[in-house]
């Protein structure tokens, strides 16, 4: 039988460059980071030794010497949402373009993960964290010491109960409008699928829903607001197929996110309704 022996690569530090060199730590630390009061010939020489051991900077030794890692966290719900993967694409590019790296991780809309990505954030030593928050988040202690540490962004899911700067639309006037274009077509029976009353950007979104249904005087029907945890392709479909047995069928349905409209607009098409 052969034996394998899997040896762990020793890495280099700058310990090991200085002392090669006869030089101090310090000295190879400012040459390696280009620093003006290290002359040209010194850098080349800390340089050329550096690669030629394939040294690695370690980066987070590097941060907690200065302060600072130049890497920023980013958290999701849901890393394969198209929406969610689209914004991280965009703050990727904008990092590299800014010099920093990227963190990715997602909580699976688990609030126990959130926070424990959170605090692993802080244990890599990020410079801040951009954070679209789990549906389900209730209590926002731990994301409130966050704040006290580093700088925190929340976008697409937010909290009105978290201070700090938010990237998000208007929710609720975002569906004000939907619901009154709706209207303004003619349509009367308008009904709705949203996220279950746990989600924040959902609520807003019903609430524009119910002050133009109000504001237009049209009747405000429970049979055809239905609420799902998961608003999904599969429950957009799950929900039209709902809306379809009642004897009163609704005119138009407002589905609060693309992927369950697609569900919506499939199952529409598959029982031959017109879908303008």
């Amino acid at each position: 039988m052969h034996k394998f022996l899997i040896l762990k690569k020793r890495i280099i530090t700058l310990k090991e460059i200085a002392k090669k060199l006869n030089l101090s730590i310090s000295t190879v630390s400012r040459a390696l980071n280009n620093h003006p009061d290290i002359s040209e010939e010194t850098k080349k020489k800390v340089n050329d030794l550096a690669t030629s051991l394939n040294y690695i900077p370690n980066i987070f030794a590097k941060g907690f010497r200065s302060h600072k890692s130049n890497i920023i966290g980013v958290i999701v719900p849901n890393i394969t949402h198209y929406f969610t993967t689209t914004l991280i694409r965009g703050i990727i590019e904008e990092a590299s373009l800014q010099g920093y790296r990227v963190i990715v991780s997602e909580s699976n809309n688990d609030v126990n993960k959130q926070t424990e990505m959170l605090n692993t954030m802080l244990q890599f030593g990020v410079d801040g964290v951009l954070m679209s928050i789990s549906k389900m988040t209730r209590d926002v202690d731990d994301i409130l010491k966050v704040l006290n540490t580093i700088p925190l962004i929340l976008f697409d899911k937010a909290s009105n109960k978290i201070p700090c700067t938010q990237v998000v639309i208007n929710e609720e006037e975002a569906a004000y409008n939907v619901v009154e274009h709706l209207i303004n077509t003619g349509k009367k029976r308008i009904a709705i699928i949203k996220e279950s009353e746990y989600s924040y950007n959902s609520e807003k979104r019903y609430e524009g829903y119910l002050r133009a249904l109000k504001e237009n005087s049209i009747e405000i029907d429970d049979k055809i607001i239905l609420s799902v945890d998961d608003i999904s392709m599969r429950q957009g479909k799950r929900m039209t197929n709902v809306l379809l047995t009642l004897k009163e069928k609704p005119d138009a349905i407002f589905a609060i996110t693309d992927t369950a409209a697609i569900g919506v607009i499939k199952t529409l098409k598959k029982n031959k309704y017109k879908n303008p």
